[in-house]
This record gives C-alpha cells, sequence and structure tokens, in this order.
C-alpha cells in the first residue's frame, strides 16, 4: 500500500525548483526596475541642469525622461507580478499548521 505522502514527497521538489525559479525571476525584475527608476532619475539630473538651454534640448529631455518612466512603471508592474508569484509558492510549499 503506498505511503498517503507520497504524492506530496514527489511535488515537494518540483514546488521547491518552481519557488526558486520565481525567486530568480522576481530577483531579476527588482534589479530591472531599479535600473530603470535610476536612468529616470540621470534624466532628471540633465533636465535640472538644462535650465537655460535651448528648448529643444529640454523637449528631447523631457520626451526621454517620460519614456524612461513608463518603462520604469512597466517593469515595477512586472516585479510585483513576480513578488506575488513567489508569495503564492512559498505559501504552497509551507507546511500545514492549521
Amino acid at each position: 500500500m503506498p505511503d498517503r505522502d507520497e504524492p506530496q514527497a514527489d511535488a515537494a521538489p518540483a514546488t521547491k525548483d518552481a519557488l526558486r525559479r520565481a525567486v530568480e525571476l522576481a530577483q531579476s525584475a527588482f534589479k530591472d526596475w531599479i535600473n530603470a527608476a535610476s536612468r529616470v532619475n540621470d534624466i532628471g539630473w540633465l533636465l535640472a541642469n538644462a535650465i537655460g538651454g535651448s528648448h529643444a534640448e529640454i523637449a528631447r529631455l523631457l520626451q526621454a525622461r517620460d519614456e524612461a518612466q513608463a518603462e520604469a512603471d512597466r517593469l515595477r508592474t512586472a516585479y510585483e507580478a513576480a513578488r506575488r508569484e513567489v508569495d503564492t509558492l512559498a505559501r504552497e510549499q509551507a507546511p500545514d499548521t492549521a
């Protein structure tokens, strides 16, 4: 007669692998988001230094900042989704305490 815990034992390595991959994805998404946010900040400094410069240069920097901010927002959303996946998988892996 098979052990009642056998299916759980088989699922444990798969769940751990899925959790590990989700954590790696979340870490990568976080780094991407931080890098994009840093780019927005860098463009902000360029804008601050461009005050009094040509209108064309300021317009170009404003457009670049808006595009960088949109990318940072997209990457933040990706990070948050990856983080939720990690949380879900971690809860699935946690032993029942109820």
